[in-house]
């Protein structure tokens, strides 16, 4: 991967016409040749948009669509908090327009937390950091019980 995004960033320095408000429409290429399993295509264009946000700064676009998580959990009616903010009771789905996406990542941390709703059960959380990808599912089994720290 590091030779490909080499590749890119070599192309951009280059000359290449590309600029901030073709990041949208490389992004539907990288996702479309990486549909088609030509990951080596995939990592060239996310190599070109990585040179890009690098040069230019994250885009501001804004998404035509909601971005949408289904959240499920194990056991059912988790309460679901996003950034402090509930959004439902499991099984539900975040719209993430509203919680600092561009494209399909994020471009900020966002802290996702399961609060259990029965006894003996355990609060689940997870991070997204800037540039991870939305995910369409996400799961939380909140009768597993944290793990302990190395002594």
């Amino acid at each position: 991967m590091t030779r490909w995004i080499s590749t890119a960033l070599l192309l951009l320095s280059a000359g290449c016409k590309y600029g901030p408000e073709d990041i949208p429409a490389l992004r539907e290429e990288a996702e479309a040749h990486e549909a088609m399993g030509d990951e080596q295509g995939a990592w060239a264009i996310e190599g070109i948009i990585t040179g890009l946000e690098r040069k230019y700064g994250a885009p501001q676009a804004t998404v035509a669509a909601p971005q949408e998580t289904e959240v499920l959990s194990e056991s059912p009616g988790a309460r679901i908090i996003v950034q402090g903010e509930y959004v439902g009771d499991a099984p539900t789905v975040v719209k993430w327009d509203q919680h600092g996406i561009v494209g399909m990542q994020f471009v900020r941390d966002i802290l996702v937390e399961a609060l259990p709703v029965n006894e003996g059960q355990w609060r689940q959380q997870t991070v997204f950091s800037p540039y991870d990808r939305i995910p369409r599912r996400m799961f939380f089994d909140t009768r597993l019980r944290p793990a302990e720290p190395p002594h």
